[in-house]
């Protein structure tokens, strides 16, 4: 779960929300797909209004390496992208709930990335932390 630092294949320190908010209180779940400013708003109702700007610094960052991630993807190929594959989607799907972690998984995403594109890239077993 991402709130407490937990990805597949990765954990980190939980977000400093983990066990101290409940999904409703940053998400409408009547709305599948919320707009930004939505989140951003649920952000200054509990701290203060610079944190509108915050949510969308990081999510503006979090898009970057993201795109990053899949610029590396179309030009590599091989049988271990689909892991890559599935590590970018729990990326994409850990987001805001813990930027840290999410951090991690596209760092780690993009090194291996690198290491196919340098032919070093270790074995999935060598891979786990």
């Amino acid at each position: 779960d991402a709130l407490r630092g937990q990805a597949r294949r990765l954990q980190v320190e939980p977000d400093p929300h983990a066990n101290r908010l409940a999904c409703i209180d940053c998400h409408d779940m009547s709305t599948p797909k919320q707009p930004m400013d939505r989140y951003a708003r649920r952000c200054a109702d509990c701290h203060n209004d610079q944190y509108v700007q915050l949510a969308y610094q990081w999510a503006q960052a979090l898009q970057r390496r993201q795109a990053a991630v899949e610029r590396l993807i179309g030009s590599r190929d091989g049988a271990s992208l689909e892991q890559i594959r599935e590590d970018l989607s729990e990326a994409k799907e850990c987001g805001l709930h813990n930027l840290n972690l999410t951090r991690r998984l596209y760092d780690r995403t993009m090194d291996l990335l690198q290491d196919i594109g340098n032919g070093t890239a270790a074995s999935q077993e060598e891979q786990r932390p």
